[in-house]
């Protein structure tokens, strides 16, 4: 496994750089490994966000509800009430997953066994061991991030009309989703930092080097965004044709099977882009490491210390 250094001082550039960077070294045993341990419940999610939007669709044409919720699903609301459940579960061990390969894989990078590729039982026992602090974090940040986001998104939604409205509401999703991001890199890779420690450090380290952090971010959100938009439009409106060209009014009867299709690979595609930005989270933790510790330059002095010697 080729090297790549870790723990730099980086700027606006370095963090676009690196990123793309690092997909070019490792980018296909990344991925590779990605799908091997992800791809089960990528699936599952897939399978039954399919049956959920054919579901919604075909009963609740144009948003209208045709009967019940409880009486048709069957069982009363206690099968809502589970199917609720089941999914947060899900989704629970989706982001559990989604986040722990990253982490695994960095702790490898960053570790005395950096040359040798990690394997997916590894990563798998890396995973569980993270599983529960992962879990607890996301289950906090439910009562402290989700509140900003809707804060945010009321103040966006007075200043739509003016242009600044767009631009706050990205530099402020920008802002949120590297805050927790890099909270949750420290709450995981730090044993003494409690959850709100991690969030002062995290925003402390964001604060130290704003401009070139959310510069960055802003930028590859940006294009993550664009990449995602060309990756389901034109499926989306070859889906809208075919539906058009059946001469059907709606989807009270009929669930095209390419709109499902559509539905998939949104998911998939969004899980990959997801990890680029994962990248790019966690090139900035290290580099604020290192702004903080100088842990490569003492490195490089005892290297040299050793060759004089």
């Amino acid at each position: 496994m080729p090297n790549f250094q870790l723990y730099k001082q980086r700027r606006f550039n370095d963090f676009l750089n690196d990123t793309t960077q690092f997909f070019r070294q490792f980018g296909k045993d990344y991925f590779k490994k990605f799908f091997l341990i992800n791809g089960g419940i990528i699936l599952l999610v897939c399978v039954l966000f399919y049956f959920a939007m054919r579901y919604f669709l075909v009963n609740w044409p144009f948003g209208k509800l045709h009967q019940d919720v409880a009486s048709e699903i069957g069982g009363g609301w206690l099968s809502v009430v589970v199917l609720v459940l089941l999914a947060l579960a899900i989704g629970f061990t989706y982001t559990v997953f989604s986040f722990g390969l990253p982490n695994v894989y960095f702790d490898n990078l960053a570790g005395n066994e950096a040359n040798e590729e990690i394997s997916p039982s590894l990563i798998l026992k890396g995973i569980g061991d993270i599983a529960g602090d992962l879990l607890l974090f996301l289950v906090i940040s439910i009562f402290t991030f989700l509140p900003i986001y809707i804060l945010l998104a009321i103040v966006s939604k007075f200043l739509m009309p003016f242009v600044i409205g767009y631009f706050i509401l990205v530099l402020g999703v920008c802002f949120i989703l590297t805050w927790f991001n890099l909270s949750l890199i420290i709450y995981l890779r730090d044993y003494y930092s409690g959850y709100f420690e991690s969030l002062g450090n995290a925003w402390n380290m964001i604060i130290r080097n704003f401009r070139h952090i959310i510069g960055a971010n802003a930028v590859l959100f940006v294009i993550l965004y664009i990449l995602q938009m060309l990756v389901t439009l034109l499926p989306t409106l070859v889906g809208t044709l075919f539906f058009i060209a059946s001469g059907r009014n709606s989807l009270s009867d009929h669930f095209p099977p390419l709109l499902g299709m559509v539905y998939m690979l949104i998911i998939v595609s969004a899980s990959i882009l997801n990890n680029v930005f994962f990248v790019q989270q966690f090139l900035i933790y290290f580099s604020s490491v290192e702004k903080i510790e100088n842990i490569q330059a003492i490195s490089d002095l005892d290297s040299i210390g050793e060759h004089e010697d």
